[in-house]
């Protein structure tokens, strides 16, 4: 995988490829902003239009193409770009684009919900809203809409799917507490349990169920950490 980017005092997103920048454009407007990439170099993001909205692209083999999204958050490697749309005068709704055709995945209350990611499987992870307001964790398999609930609490925010299907998270305890949290087959594992800290945030896992997170081991300070056991 090659890293997609902005560079300082520029506007518009940019890839890095055999040693070289290759500014990807615009879509008309004034500056784009990259969000995620497969292993095939494509990448997705959000661009402003000649008329000033902004809309979701994807920047494949040279060229940059405007999508029917609002919003764009993953593409995997067969293409599929997890985002979402405006839905009626008020709603927004998670969304999934492929080979010229979007998904409308729903939403529960509020008419509100949208993508975090999704992985090689087509598995997309997003949120929707409760009754109250919390934010679920949302998955979608298949259109299914799963609420995959939390560590006891009203709230958790979905970080990152690896094509294991397992799913790293925040997830709030009955306390109030917020914890690290691995959903697998089913099930929530708290990871402060685990030996992960809380004093930090986590940020993505690998296929081998390598967890990438920060912590802070003193105010002011935050230092990048690996975990390479997760069960």
């Amino acid at each position: 995988m090659v890293p997609a980017g902005r560079v300082d005092g520029e506007n518009t997103a940019y890839l890095w490829r055999a040693g070289k920048l290759i500014n990807l454009r615009t879509l008309g407007g004034p500056s784009s902003f990259p969000t995620a990439m497969n292993d095939r170099g494509q990448v997705v993001g959000l661009s402003t239009t000649k008329d000033g909205r902004r809309k979701a692209f994807l920047w494949s083999k040279g060229r940059m193409r405007k999508l029917p999204l609002d919003d764009a958050s993953g593409i995997n490697n067969r293409g599929q770009v997890a985002g979402g749309r405006l839905h009626g005068a008020t709603g927004f709704h998670a969304a999934r684009w492929h080979k010229g055709k979007v998904t409308d995945l729903g939403a529960r209350a509020f008419d509100r919900s949208n993508t975090y990611g999704i992985n090689n499987r087509g598995w997309t992870l997003g949120w929707t809203l409760s009754a109250d307001r919390s934010e679920r964790g949302t998955l979608w398999r298949k259109r299914k809409l799963t609420d995959l609930g939390t560590l006891g609490g009203s709230t958790t925010r979905l970080v990152a799917i690896n094509d294991r299907n397992q799913i790293l998270a925040e997830s709030q305890l009955a306390n109030g507490q917020v914890h690290p949290a691995l959903w697998q087959r089913g099930r929530w594992t708290d990871l402060a349990a685990k030996g992960i800290t809380t004093e930090g945030e986590v940020v993505d896992i690998n296929d081998h169920g390598t967890i990438a997170a920060s912590i802070r081991p003193v105010f002011g300070i935050s230092h990048a950490v690996l975990y390479r056991k997760t069960r």
